[in-house]
């Protein structure tokens, strides 16, 4: 009965925000630049790729609210070896991260003409799931610098049953023309230890990490 209350409560919600804008739905691709800030490894960040599509509810020409649905797939080179008796990291071992996006975010126009807008945007995303894969499957069994941890390790959000689950902060600046095309880019600052859903067993549960990345898109609106 509760799930059906809140189901209905959000529909309300929805459409009370259509009722009162004007809409636009736009579909988003571009790139990512993620990094992990942790002891347990040593990371590079590589170019990762992020597409879906986002709902634009416009209150006025300065005001505007943005909710979107994404697909992340973000890319990590990590520093690592095959021998768990060998102490140089020298072999390049590269992961991705994938993850399901929900940005809520305000836009404040800064600048609002009749073919141009430069928005200063902020809010949060909820970003859902912590899948770590190995981008060559014949390094599942490296071992990862500096403190040698088994690669297996990162994979605790892939292999149990547990949804993962991290907020970020947003911030950004939005370039729009001919009401049709955007240009976004944002800063995405992770609150949570994305750690703390690895089992005790899991060497991983004993450290900390701060999730953060960059993301430069694309949107055309339909």
């Amino acid at each position: 009965m509760k799930k059906k209350i809140w189901f209905v409560g959000v529909l309300l919600f929805c459409y009370s925000i259509s009722a009162q804008t004007k809409q636009n739905l736009g579909v988003v691709f571009g790139i990512t630049h993620f990094q992990s800030n942790t002891d347990a490894f040593e990371t590079e960040s590589v170019t990762g790729i992020t597409f879906g599509v986002n709902a634009n509810f416009i209150y006025s020409p300065r005001s505007e609210l943005n909710i979107g649905l994404r697909y992340n797939r973000h890319l990590l080179d990590f520093k690592g070896t095959e021998s768990d008796n060998e102490k140089v990291f020298s072999e390049k071992v590269r992961l991705n991260l994938k993850q399901f996006e929900v940005p809520i975010t305000y836009t404040y126009n800064i600048v609002s003409r009749q073919k141009f807008k430069l928005g200063l945007n902020a809010g949060v995303s909820g970003n859902f799931f912590y899948e770590y894969r190995l981008h060559e499957d014949d390094q599942e069994h490296y071992y990862l610098a500096p403190n040698g941890i088994d690669v297996n390790n990162l994979f605790f959000g892939t292999k149990d049953d547990k949804v993962g689950f991290n907020l970020f902060l947003v911030g950004g600046l939005s370039f729009r023309f001919w009401e049709k095309i955007q240009f976004t880019f944002r800063y995405h600052d992770g609150l949570f230890n994305p750690y703390r859903q690895a089992t005790p067993e899991n060497p991983l549960s004993d450290y900390e990490a701060k999730d953060h990345y960059f993301s430069s898109t694309f949107t055309f609106f339909l």
